[in-house]
């Protein structure tokens, strides 16, 4: 009987893992995307990958203190988070609210002013108690659905990427729920100098394409923009393009 993500506690990978015996390098701030099809589905909480080498040097994450979570009038989450240094439409995680716990998720964001922004897809319901941190990250994991649509992201990575040999998990600040037979792009971004990660990889990106070349939202280890500082609030699939040589990244989503 084949192998499959379920007998490791997995709910979906890109390839079986017994194939992953090469080493791929991310290029600081090149976005890799990596295609899945979901077949079985069900709820993920994060995104499992394979570090070969650990890395240092990571590019530093931004990230404010939360101070209030109100309504922002129309039903959405308003948070304050003075001096919080993001802009309109980047991509925030959040974590520690207490009370108003809904904002506790991965969203994009619109700027409201210098202390206080609004999470775009978050639904006010609980009044705020206390804490919470909003942080921007350039070292991160997301997914994203098959027109582009942004959907979840884990929050700084740059602590778990830095051990070698191991498979590390980079846990979603949202969970969301796959649906089987839908096309699904899991985001690598890494910045940083100095010493870099490596990943386990199924070897030759234009093997594992089956010799794909041509750009477009069928290619199943792409990349999508080369100036990458932030994971983007939305990605064209249309636009990924080609991998002339590794890394072809494994991941399993979990």
């Amino acid at each position: 009987m084949e192998d499959t993500p379920s007998y490791h506690g997995l709910i979906e990978w890109n390839a079986n893992p017994a194939t992953s015996s090469g080493v791929g390098t991310p290029v600081s701030q090149t976005l890799y995307l990596m295609r899945i099809v979901a077949q079985t589905g069900g709820a993920i909480t994060g995104a499992f990958t394979v570090t070969a080498t650990g890395g240092n040097s990571f590019t530093a994450a931004t990230t404010a203190t939360i101070s209030n979570v109100v309504n922002n009038g129309s039903g959405n989450c308003r948070i304050t988070a003075t001096a919080h240094g993001f802009s309109t439409n980047d991509v925030i995680t959040i974590a520690g609210v207490v009370g108003a716990t809904e904002a506790n998720t991965a969203d994009v964001i619109t700027v409201i002013d210098a202390n206080t922004f609004d999470l775009n897809n978050t639904a006010f319901t609980s009044a705020y108690t206390s804490g919470g941190t909003a942080t921007r990250s350039p070292n991160a994991m997301a997914v994203y659905s098959s027109t582009g649509v942004f959907l979840t992201a884990s929050g700084d990575q740059s602590a778990v990427w830095n051990t070698g040999n191991a498979t590390t998990k980079s846990t979603f600040a949202k969970n969301i729920t796959l649906t089987v037979g839908t096309v699904y792009y899991v985001a690598l971004l890494f910045n940083g100098a100095a010493t870099i990660p490596t990943f386990r990889s199924l070897g030759a990106a234009p093997a594992s394409n089956a010799h794909l070349t041509t750009p477009g939202a069928a290619l199943r280890w792409s990349t999508n923009g080369t100036a990458a500082t932030k994971l983007p609030n939305s990605i064209t699939p249309s636009a990924n393009a080609f991998i002339s040589s590794t890394p072809a990244f494994f991941v399993a989503l979990g």
